[in-house]
C-alpha cells in the first residue's frame, strides 16, 4: 500500500536488479564462488585448529598424567 505522495518502485527495482544479474552472469558467478570458497576455507581452518588443540591437550595429559593434582590448560 502506498500513501498518496509515495511512489511504488518495487517492480522497477526488481526489474533493474534482474537485468544487472543477467547482464553480468560471469561476474555474479565469480562473486558467488568466491564467497563459497571463503566460507569453506574458514570452516576448514577452524576444524584443523580444533583438531590441533585437542591433540595438544591429549599430549599434555600423557606427559603430566591425569592425577587430581595436575593442572590442565
Amino acid at each position: 500500500m502506498t500513501l498518496p505522495l509515495e511512489n511504488n518502485i518495487n517492480t522497477a527495482v526488481k526489474k533493474i536488479a534482474a537485468q544487472r544479474i543477467w547482464a553480468n552472469q560471469g561476474k555474479s558467478a565469480f562473486i558467488i564462488s568466491a564467497i563459497v570458497l571463503t566460507t569453506v576455507l574458514f570452516a576448514a581452518v577452524f576444524a584443523v585448529a580444533g583438531g590441533f588443540i585437542d591433540q595438544w591437550k591429549q599430549i599434555q595429559r600423557q606427559q603430566y598424567g591425569a592425577a587430581h593434582g595436575g593442572i590442565l590448560l
